[in-house]
């Protein structure tokens, strides 16, 4: 009794010492001055709105920023910086180690994608991409422009905006391949196939005899001496001869 006694007491201390926090609604604060993103006063943290898609968009963006700034950096050439947007899906697949799955993200080409990252990646009008933001951007302001994103896209839904709305289809995660299993898949389609004579082949290119086909008898080259091999007779020791009848008569 004495231990929940003092138990109870030692909490309801706490609870005094604890200080109130101030209520504050999460779209009255500003997300570029809010000093502490985990934090915005009340102890909500500033991405304590997020769904799915959010999430979604701003890992894209940190990919997409440190692909394009590693590309740079990698290459170091001053005069060419950066690459075309064709290009995005083969070196987001060269430094990510995956394949850059549109389908998700509800985006049918390139375009549609820079579209919805446009506070962080540029698309020019010779249609090279180019990266916004500098290369010491904290992390954090990435993650402020997303939340800037998803009010401004929630804006748009209540003023009765449909064309806002986000139409990622999660379905198309489970079905995408992995990018080593693809290239072994591609590999073992173009492998070359020899069939055996007379035989089918069997997935993988090596054969296999088909059920019933007769084998082809040997035959010898034209020209060419051939004698069979003597086998010894039954009963008979190995490098001698055999009993002849009159051996076995006697």
């Amino acid at each position: 009794q004495r231990k929940r006694d003092a138990l109870k007491s030692s909490e309801e201390g706490a609870e005094e010492d604890a200080p109130d926090l101030p209520e504050v609604d999460i779209e009255d604060v500003d997300v570029f001055a809010v000093e502490n993103v985990t934090d915005i006063g009340s102890g909500e943290p500033l991405f304590s709105c997020f769904g799915y898609e959010d999430w979604a968009l701003l890992g894209i963006r940190f990919e997409l920023q440190l692909l394009l700034l590693s590309f740079k950096r990698d290459l170091g050439d001053p005069e060419r910086t950066t690459f075309h947007e064709s290009h995005l899906p083969y070196y987001y697949n060269k430094y990510f180690r995956k394949q850059l799955n549109l389908k998700f993200f509800g985006a049918d080409k390139i375009l549609d994608l820079i579209d919805l990252v446009k506070d962080t990646i540029e698309l020019k009008d010779d249609g090279m991409l180019e990266c916004i933001l500098a290369e010491d951007t904290p992390h954090c302001s990435i993650l402020r422009l997303t939340e800037a994103h998803r009010r401004e896209r929630q804006r748009r839904l209540d003023a009765g905006d449909e064309t806002a709305a986000l139409n990622f289809n999660k379905a198309a995660l489970a079905v995408q391949p992995q990018a080593h299993v693809r290239q072994a898949l591609v590999q073992a389609q173009q492998r070359p196939r020899f069939p055996a004579p007379g035989g089918v082949i069997r997935p993988g290119g090596h054969p296999m005899a088909q059920y019933g086909v007769q084998k082809r008898p040997f035959m010898p080259a034209p020209g060419s001496v051939f004698q069979p091999v003597k086998r010894p007779a039954y009963g008979a020791v190995l490098g001698g001869f055999s009993r002849s009848s009159h051996d076995v008569a006697r």
